[in-house]
């Protein structure tokens, strides 16, 4: 194979380089795109239409709550619940004075309603009041997701002080609450009342106390039988009739639990979100409780056990599979099958070989595997055996199996699944209970195989037969490899020679940018070359192939660890539960253990008893998600929650004061060592990669060294792009085994190991920057040397490696790893790396191509997306003068919002106060509490005119904020300037404000008369209104995105607005710029003459009056890169000559530039 396609992909990156090994001929590519997720320079966000899609399910969700509460209170009215004008509603619902809103207390009337009769109307009212707070239905704890555990532990927490209160219901204990958190204040003039009711609410990811739905419909049917016993007004209205439409338990096809006050709907599988098989595109994939599935999983795990003589795994051992071992085989089988949990020792017992003397002879190829999966059959043995027993299973036919299997899978109404049990299958009762049992604790629908439940069919005769499920799939002719070419793909493909069919829909945003992107470069080099490669080599971000040395040991080191995690498991066995799972614990445990039982952050011992229940404790990520921290152990700690409660989102080392951290380091020294060290009945294992994660500064922290989640969208997206080139370019050759292999994988570290021994590294600076001639510095470099990512051409070398990762060097390289562990283990010592050998002396050719190749940039910010403004809305305070307002919670307040007024003079000589310029941040709106403010503050201790963040939010959450009168400051008024302010105005409705600043385009004008070059940079909102107006009465037409472009036939059809008719009247259109697009110009900063200063430079960055560019090849971080600007006047002289202005080009994958015409 002499012409070989290297692909290294990233998540906003594609490096190519197509490798002619035969003529020695080398051709690059480089394609620099945004991540299909929020990226920026300190975190990788999340995919860029999920803030979209979640605030569509927050208005959803908001929609549906007032659409339920005016349904109530339409109905309450009817009913003579509440009264019918809105005034008197008013009078309810808001009273105007404090007496009237004493007595209209929803929770004191839920109080008074156990003891008293009430009116209809208060009835009425309590009835919204439980509409409003209906408490939580159907929570369940995911060991994922931190917020739901803590739902689940505020509920046990609130039932437990209803218990210890004595309460009845669940607003008798929150009325008990508030008026045991009153905060007594000062009487004054304006206020009657001596004290100052503390809010009970779950803020800011803190849940104290929650209600489940079955606590307030409790508190419901108690209040309605105690007025139902009263014989008055209100028990005449309550009737049964009544009861049903505001609880009706029972449940339909719809409804979960129906009734205007606790209506559910029921949850339901979109059927379009479930995944697909390969086999049979059309259908969705198996779940794991079906019948055929679980014999399917068993047959797979059975059909790849081999029995191995100890030392020798050359792959050649007995399989299951060999007619001589049918009777084993069967004997496995059955124990897989009965077993709920199967060990290798399960395996081996049912073979004969559990035994000591066996144990030396004989070994599974599976136990060197670092996880073996081993299978059991959920539904033989729950619902065969359990239920039937296998003689009435066996005597069924095939129709009643089947029904069976469909409504175990279907139903979700346990009352529907009992009555058929009994009507259609004959059970008896107590058939019918260990059904219930088995059927409720059956594996999640969520919880799928690869395949559907037809092409799992299809397999199971080969599968029960013997052969695996590679030979299973050949022999009934599903393809070898999964196709992802329909016939429309395979249809554009015939029209199409050279191009590859468009690429398939993925869920993953960043693995479907990546794809795409992969199709433009191959579909470059096709139309280039006008022929296909030998063969395409991906690389996968994973660890290199490791020698049969180094995967036992690490299997034996896993293989410790799981004992560890087993013996945690049965020490703490006591404390394990539905809310606190077996694996919490273990990590608590271990972390505890590593942290000589201290809390991390502050040193307190940490009991026994605590560490198991979880209780006011928190794992803690040294290095925040946020920030690129992984969710492995060495990124994590144990603590006290109340700890770290203002760590936020920096490390330790930044947020520590010197001696806290110095503390800290003492506590965690143990891990920079290298000897375990005894804690009771555990040990405590070194970890280096703590002690570092412990000491990170994240100033110049950049995620594109690759974090953790980097790596695994990496190799997920070389995945799917071996089987979308596999099967759009080799699908014939790859579907028969009597052709070669096309598409192969590589790994970074085989990667980086050709680099090195090929001389082709870079050094800290950009390496072309940095290239004397006749300098040849000696290679191989260090192995601790990290590569350069400051340039991003760096990806087409590292694809010229890939593409020669020929399996015959990898296995060169995997074979002198071996050789020197066995020098290791005869010497003591590793023996001098020898050095690959290129396959000619390529290193000037690569490095010059990579010198002079132009990385292509997608500017994706061309088109109109993004946010149209800020999120936060203002209020107007001045329109004219662009003054606004907004309310902010007291923790944002900063010192530059508190600076009061000053004495000036004005026009006429005399003095007046004035306050100070509102600068960016503007300043508390009312001068009197900008005072009282700064009372509080001094008489804290704290400096006015100069704290910290956390000194405010201590204050704050601590309630030292405080009014003369005591009554806590808890938000403030700010009064601000917008420069560009976006005003929503909407008939019969406030307007909304909000700050723009998502600037789309730059459009540059020259005027006819003078020559001189003006601009306008266009923000995101506007080009939208001017895209798509507003469906209003008198609006304008639609608009061109960049109105220059069309300018002389807007002129001309008399459709450009008049309020942009003075503004283009004698101007010439020139171009539009967005980020990403790329002009070739000379910079303002340098000498004419200077070799950099004329090159290809990409947008970067838009303002108001200048314009920012960086070289195309340059993938520092903002405030590292060698940036440059220049205004929009002065951007006409900085052509690559002194009568040419600059020009706006588009680059190709493979660096070939041509020059637009905007």
């Amino acid at each position: 194979m002499t012409i070989s396609l290297g692909l290294d992909i990233g998540t906003n990156s594609v490096g190519s380089a197509w490798v002619d090994t035969k003529k020695k001929a080398i051709q690059l590519g480089v394609t620099i795109f945004p991540a299909g997720v929020e990226d920026s320079d300190t975190k990788r966000g999340d995919p860029k239409n999920q803030k979209r899609r979640e605030k569509r399910s927050q208005r959803r969700s908001i929609a549906r709550k007032a659409k339920r509460k005016r349904q109530l209170r339409k109905t309450l009215v009817d009913l003579k619940l509440l009264p019918a004008t809105a005034e008197e509603q008013t009078a309810i619902f808001h009273p105007e004075n404090v007496e009237t809103a004493k007595s209209w207390d929803p929770w004191k009337l839920r109080v008074v309603g156990l003891s008293r009769e009430l009116t209809p109307f208060e009835f009425g009212r309590i009835l919204i009041h439980l509409n409003q707070r209906r408490g939580a239905l159907g929570v369940d704890a995911d060991p994922d997701d931190q917020e739901s555990g803590l739902v689940k532990a505020a509920i046990s927490h609130t039932e437990g002080e209803m218990e210890k209160r004595g309460c009845r219901t669940v607003g008798e204990l929150m009325y008990q609450l508030r008026e045991d958190r009153q905060i007594p204040i000062k009487k004054s003039k304006n206020t009657s009342h001596s004290s100052y009711p503390v809010s009970i609410r779950n803020k800011g990811g803190e849940f104290e106390f929650h209600a489940t739905r079955q606590l307030i419909r409790n508190e419901f049917l108690l209040l309605w039988e105690h007025q139902k016993s009263y014989k008055g007004k209100l028990s005449k209205l309550l009737t049964k009739k009544l009861l049903t439409i505001l609880d009706h338990p029972e449940a339909d096809s719809t409804w979960r639990h129906q009734g205007a006050l606790f209506g559910q709907r029921k949850t339901y599988w979109d059927s379009g979100t479930l995944g697909r098989c390969s086999l049979e595109p059309s259908d969705h994939l198996c779940p794991k409780a079906d019948m055929y599935a679980s014999e399917f999983l068993v047959l797979e795990t059975v059909n790849r056990i081999r029995i191995e003589e100890r030392g020798n795994y050359d792959g050649r051992g007995l399989s299951l599979c060999d007619p001589s071992m049918k009777e084993k085989r069967d004997t496995v089988i059955q124990a897989l099958r009965t077993t709920k949990t199967p060990t290798i020792a399960t395996i081996r017992k049912a073979l004969g070989i559990h035994t000591k003397e066996n144990k030396v002879l004989y070994s599974l190829n599976i136990e060197r595997e670092q996880k073996p999966e081993l299978n059991s059959d959920w539904f033989h043995r729950e619902i065969v055996t359990g239920v039937f027993g296998e003689r009435e299973w066996n005597a069924l036919d095939e129709r009643q199996k089947e029904s069976i299997n469909r409504a175990i899978q279907k139903f979700d109404d346990e009352e529907k699944l009992k009555e058929g049990a009994f009507q259609w299958w004959g059970l008896n009762k107590t058939q019918i209970e260990t059904l219930l049992a088995a059927w409720s604790h059956r594996p999640k629908p969520d919880k799928r195989l690869r395949l559907s439940r037809r092409a799992i069919k299809n397999l199971l005769p080969f599968m029960r037969a013997g052969d695996d499920l590679t030979t299973a799939k050949q022999k009934f002719g599903y393809p070898l490899k999964p196709r992802q070419l329909n016939k429309a793909d395979r249809h554009y493909m015939e029209k199409h020679s050279n191009s590859l069919p468009p690429a398939p829909m993925c869920s993953n945003p960043v693995v479907r940018r990546a794809i795409h992107e992969v199709r433009r470069h191959v579909n470059a080099y096709l139309n280039h070359f006008q022929k296909l490669p030998d063969r395409i080599v991906i690389e996968y971000a994973r660890s290199a192939t490791q020698s049969a040395k180094s995967r036992n040991d690490q299997l034996a080191f896993n293989r410790k660890r799981e004992a560890e995690n087993k013996k945690i498991e049965q020490e703490f066995k006591k404390y394990i539960g539905d809310n606190n799972p077996a694996h919490r614990i273990v990590e608590r445990v271990r972390l505890w253990v590593e942290q000589k039982k201290k809390c991390a952050y502050s040193g307190k011992l940490i009991g026994i008893e605590k560490v198991g229940f979880g209780t006011d404790l928190e794992v803690d990520h040294i290095i925040p998600r946020s920030r690129g921290g992984h969710n492995g152990f060495s990124n994590k700690v144990l603590c006290y929650r109340d700890t770290n409660r203002n760590k936020g989102n920096r490390t330790p080392k930044e947020w520590m004061s010197a001696d806290d951290f110095e503390a800290l380091e003492k506590r965690f020294e143990h891990l920079a060592g290298k000897q375990r060290q005894k804690v009771g009945v555990f040990e405590c294992v070194p970890n280096k990669a703590k002690w570092d994660n412990l000491h990170q500064v994240l100033d110049n922290f950049d995620l594109k060294e690759f974090a953790n989640s980097q790596f695994t969208d990496t190799a997920y997206a070389a995945k799917q792009v071996a089987t979308y080139l596999r099967e759009a370019l080799y699908s014939d050759s790859e579907n028969s085994k009597s052709q070669k292999q096309r598409i192969f994988t590589t790994k970074g570290t085989i990667t980086a190991r050709l680099r090195r021994d090929w001389g082709i590294l870079e050094e800290n600076e950009p390496f072309f920057a940095k290239q004397i001639d006749n300098e040849i510095p000696q290679y191989p470099k260090s192995r601790s040397e990290k590569k350069d990512r400051s340039d991003h051409r760096h990806h087409a070398i590292d694809a010229v490696m890939i593409a020669l990762s020929s399996p015959e060097r990898i296995e060169e390289i995997i074979k002198q790893e071996e050789a020197a562990i066995e020098y290791k283990e005869r010497t003591g010592y590793r023996p001098r790396q020898e050095v690959i050998k290129p396959p000619w002396d390529l290193r000037n050719q690569v490095l010059d191509l990579s010198r002079n190749q132009i990385v292509a940039h997608r500017p994706v910010k061309r088109k109109l997306t993004g946010a149209l403004h800020e999120e936060t809305i203002y209020g107007i305070a001045d329109e004219e003068n662009k003054l606004f307002t907004i309310k902010l919670p007291a923790e944002k307040l900063t010192s530059k919002m508190l600076r009061l007024p000053e004495l000036r003079d004005n026009k006429e000589g005399k003095k007046h106060l004035q306050d100070p310029s509102l600068g960016k941040g503007g300043l508390v709106r009312d001068w009197n509490l900008r005072k009282v403010i700064r009372e509080c503050l001094t008489r804290n201790n704290i400096d006015p005119d100069n704290f910290s963040k956390k000194e405010i939010e201590e204050l704050a959450k601590t309630g030292q904020l405080r009014m003369p009168s005591g009554v806590p400051i808890k938000s403030v008024v700010v009064l601000r300037t917008i420069n560009s302010p976006i005003i929503i105005k909407t008939p019969s409705k406030p307007p909304r404000v909000y700050v723009g600043g998502n600037n789309h385009h730059l459009e540059i004008i020259e005027d006819e008369t003078t020559g001189k070059w003006s601009g306008t940079v266009w923000d995101t909102f506007t080009v939208s209104q001017r895209v798509n107006p507003p469906k209003r009465k008198g609006t304008n037409s639609k608009l061109p995105m960049v109105i220059g472009r069309e300018l002389e036939s807007l002129k001309q059809e008399d459709r450009l607005p008049k309020q942009l008719q003075k503004y283009y009247e004698n101007k010439t259109f020139v171009m539009s710029l967005a980020e990403g697009e790329v002009i070739f110009a000379r910079r303002n900063d340098r000498e004419p003459d200077s070799p950099d200063a004329i090159d290809y430079y990409v947008v970067v960055k838009l303002d108001k009056k200048r314009i920012f560019f960086a070289h195309h090849w340059d993938a520092r971080r903002a405030d590292q890169q060698d940036r440059w600007g220049a205004s929009f006047s002065d951007l006409k002289n900085l052509g690559p000559n002194s009568d040419q202005p600059p020009f706006k080009v588009t680059i190709d994958p493979l660096g070939v530039v041509r020059r637009i015409k905007d």
